[in-house]
């Protein structure tokens, strides 16, 4: 069904804070209806190639024309007619939200979403700034796009922030939330701000403050399932060469979703969750993450 109205229901991030999880539940809430684009940054001017590296086989409009509404996870939405596309299939529901994770490290997207929508709700899932940026590095080892160790990591992001010179889109940039939810709330007066372990520790209380933001009914018999959880690859260094030669474009194109699923299961294991820093680099860090906290 084409229509003329709005996304008014924007989960901006924080990247690996909880937001697939968190969006998976809004799918079934009868008042909201989710993109099936999960994130397609359409209000941001680029999408850094670290977070988003499509297959060379992909085209946004060939998935319009020909497979939507199949989920897609990410994308970089061009046009306003592509935009309005993603959200087509709606019943009329209360909310049309979408959760690019990138709106809240974009210094552009508070304005552009501003000017799409001043009338929009925000929700920011954000989540404790160690634990997000290891499992952000985790992550990225997973995608074969990272062989440094998190040691090393967060030594150099370190020196960059001294220095006045890190990425928003960094491990430890993408955990320093103040200055980013303090630019929203100059333009919006409706936002909401969730921590990932309230989202699990205290889910009933969780769920009620968001369905009471947004004035709809409450959520019933909700199971909260953890998914994106990281894996590490047993041929770490190999996967990385492979990758950047383009093997992993035509090994995706040429196999079956279920396939992929039953290689990358045996090529893989369970990601390690201890944080190895040196005593040194961890204080450094906690510092930083203090300056940032909305606490």
């Amino acid at each position: 069904m084409e229509t003329d109205k709005k996304c008014n229901l924007f989960i901006v991030g924080a990247m690996k804070a909880g937001t697939t999880t968190f969006v998976d539940l809004l799918y079934n809430h009868p008042d909201i209806y989710m993109s099936p684009v999960k994130e397609p940054h359409y209000f941001i001017n680029s999408l850094p190639k670290q977070l988003y590296e499509p297959s060379r086989f992909f085209n946004l409009n060939n998935y319009l024309e020909k497979k939507f509404p199949e989920p897609l996870h990410i994308t970089k939405v061009e046009t306003e007619k592509q935009y309005n596309k993603i959200f087509s299939t709606h019943d009329n529901q209360k909310y049309l939200g979408e959760a690019s994770t990138t709106y809240l490290y974009a210094k552009e997207s508070p304005k552009l979403i501003y000017e799409y929508n001043p009338k929009a709700k925000i929700v920011v899932l954000i989540r404790d700034p160690l634990k997000r940026s290891f499992s952000h590095y985790k992550m990225m080892v997973g995608l074969s796009r990272e062989i440094r160790s998190f040691e090393d990591v967060i030594k150099e992001e370190i020196d960059l922030y001294n220095t006045g010179k890190l990425s928003p889109f960094s491990y430890v940039g993408m955990s320093l939330y103040k200055t980013k939810i303090d630019a929203y709330k100059s333009y919006f007066e409706d936002i909401l701000v969730l921590p990932f372990e309230d989202l699990v520790n205290m889910k009933e209380v969780t769920l009620k403050t968001f369905s009471n933001f947004l004035n709809i009914s409450e959520f019933n018999n909700v199971n909260i399932r953890h998914t994106n959880q990281a894996r590490s690859l047993r041929f770490q260094k190999l996967f990385f060469i492979l990758k950047n030669l383009g093997i992993k474009d035509y090994f995706s194109e040429l196999f079956s979703s279920k396939f992929k699923k039953y290689i990358f299961l045996a090529l893989t294991l369970k990601a390690k969750n201890e944080i190895v820093l040196s005593s040194k680099v961890m204080e450094e860090l906690l510092v930083i993450f203090k300056k940032e906290s909305i606490i």
